[in-house]
């Protein structure tokens, strides 16, 4: 049996911030911190860690001393268990 390709775009950003005020992502997002882990906060929930998979459409507020590298995955559908955002460990943090 054959799986059909994913086909999705994806844009990466490297940004030399402390934070990020409250947004939305339009699109899953993935967020590795330049030199140190990356924070995302929204209503109370925390979540952190050196590579975050961040849901879209959720407002949230990033604090990532020493930069972080934004990568938005245009067309994958958000699949993930967490509210706000998921670590990505092992082989997923490895891809």
């Amino acid at each position: 049996m054959s799986r059909a390709a994913v086909r999705f775009s994806t844009s990466v950003f490297s940004v030399d911030v402390t934070r990020l005020g409250p947004h939305c992502n339009p699109v899953p997002c993935v967020l590795t911190g330049r030199n140190k882990s990356v924070t995302v906060t929204s209503r109370g929930e925390v979540v952190a860690g050196d590579i975050l998979l961040i849901r879209p459409g959720i407002e949230h507020t990033v604090i990532c001393s020493g930069g972080i590298n934004v990568m938005y995955l245009d067309g994958l559908q958000w699949s993930g268990d967490g509210c706000l955002a998921e670590r990505l460990e092992g082989r997923l943090a490895n891809l």
